[in-house]
């Protein structure tokens, strides 16, 4: 081998290895972003809304809030985790969902976030929360992700054309910025993000959910 080809072939392994870093590190930057950290953290006040979505007794003692993002696969795990709690515990517990739209790494989030509350404008919230997450994989990634969603309202039976409106309108857009600043102020980073009455959880199983749940309710009678 010549000195020119000695040349050439650690110029290749420079550059390959320079690849190689810069995507270990994305990847790593990914997980991160979509997974807050472990470690609990106390006092988070959550700003209520009157707008809020809940499952549960609005009056309840107990209040588990979900930041959370439909095109987000970690959310998607956890929701029937979380739709195994809700129906548990009925009026024991207020089971909140707060959108935080992660859009610098899922280009469906925002849109997502919008289809729900349009959604919401004709009852039909957590049906279509239902949909979002039961059919992440088949509208994650698509173009024109927009033209699923006002497939699922009709199948919901929503009115199609006013949902289309409803997708676009700038009090939608609103709310979702709403939630989104509300979950900034707390520091928060990634999701899915739980806080109960005030305290972070680490996400974990449904028997870990429970007993903190069960926890909560001893002590709040």
């Amino acid at each position: 081998m010549n000195a020119g080809e000695t040349k050439n072939n650690s110029r290749r392994a420079a550059i390959w290895s320079t690849t190689v870093l810069a995507l270990a590190l994305a990847i790593i930057g990914v997980v991160q972003f979509n997974q807050p950290p472990d470690s609990n953290q106390d006092n988070l006040v959550v700003p209520a809304s009157q707008l809020e979505h809940f499952k549960g007794n609005a009056s309840a003692k107990v209040v588990l809030v979900e930041h959370s993002d439909f095109q987000c696969p970690a959310c998607a795990n956890f929701y029937p985790v979380i739709r195994q709690l809700s129906d548990e515990f009925g009026d024991r517990v207020k089971f909140v969902y707060k959108h935080f739209p992660l859009r610098s790494v899922h280009k469906n989030a925002d849109a997502s976030a919008r289809a729900s509350l349009a959604a919401a404008k004709q009852g039909k919230f957590w049906e279509m929360h239902d949909k979002l997450f039961e059919n992440q994989k088949r509208w994650s990634d698509a173009f024109n992700a927009e033209t699923l969603f006002v497939n699922y309202a009709g199948e919901l039976g929503l009115d199609a054309d006013q949902f289309r409106k409803d997708l676009r309108a700038d009090d939608v857009r609103e709310r979702v910025e709403q939630d989104y600043q509300s979950a900034i102020s707390l520091g928060l980073s990634g999701t899915p993000t739980f806080i109960l009455n005030g305290a972070k959880l680490s996400n974990q199983s449904y028997e870990g959910f429970r007993e903190k749940i069960l926890a909560a309710i001893a002590a709040n009678p």
